[in-house]
């Protein structure tokens, strides 16, 4: 039997004259990838995350220092931009769940997608904790696209807490595309702005 999460119990039954044991193994949360780039710029190369494997649908992935570029294609379950890093995306990157650049405090990173990369998640928070910056810039396109099930949650928030007043989103170029399947809301517990120039384009629900 198992005694809580992850407290492991093991039964052992006398039945004519031997011993029967019964285990269970427990995961818990999930799997967490944190890139190094040590390989090259590939997303889908297990060569650039600790630990080394392949991101799959089912992990959280971190991005903590230096920056870089982005390329390659990869699904996980979350991503969290940190530290002060620089990350410029051509590639594509999915998360079904939550997407947070500048998510520590003190973090003042930044992500830009250009040149036909794409950056899709959930909920989107740019300057959570830190000073998030988002660029979208000449034929990038970033899709926000919020679980239905969360009944009243904005698709996108720049500037989320105190710590991240200053926080924006630019979207500037022909083919410079944000989609939001919900509101938007620039400005939480910070001041935040959004700028949209040279026939970049945002497309949601309303704007708060």
């Amino acid at each position: 039997s198992l005694d809580g999460p992850g407290n492991l119990l093991t039964e052992l039954l006398d039945q004519a004259g031997g011993t029967v044991s019964i285990s269970y193994t427990y995961s818990p949360g999930d799997p967490t990838l944190t890139w190094t780039g040590a390989t090259n710029t590939d997303l889908a190369n297990a060569g650039n995350w600790n630990p080394s494997d392949s991101p799959t649908s089912a992990d959280a992935l971190i991005f903590a220092t230096g920056g870089s570029a982005l390329t390659g294609t990869v699904t996980a379950q979350s991503l969290s931009f940190q530290g002060t890093g620089s990350w410029s995306l051509t590639g594509s990157l999915a998360a079904s769940g939550m997407a947070d650049v500048a998510s520590d405090a003190n973090s003042t990173a930044s992500v830009t997608v250009s040149g036909g990369g794409e950056l899709q998640s959930g909920e989107l928070l740019v300057g959570d904790q830190g000073l998030g910056s988002l660029s979208i810039l000449t034929g990038g396109t970033v899709i926000t696209d919020p679980d239905p099930g969360v009944s009243g949650a904005p698709a996108a928030i720049i500037s989320n807490q105190s710590g991240a007043g200053g926080s924006s989103v630019s979207i500037i170029g022909a083919g410079a595309d944000w989609q939001l399947g919900g509101s938007l809301v620039v400005g939480d517990a910070g001041d935040g702005s959004l700028k949209i120039d040279q026939g970049g384009t945002v497309s949601g629900t309303s704007l708060d």
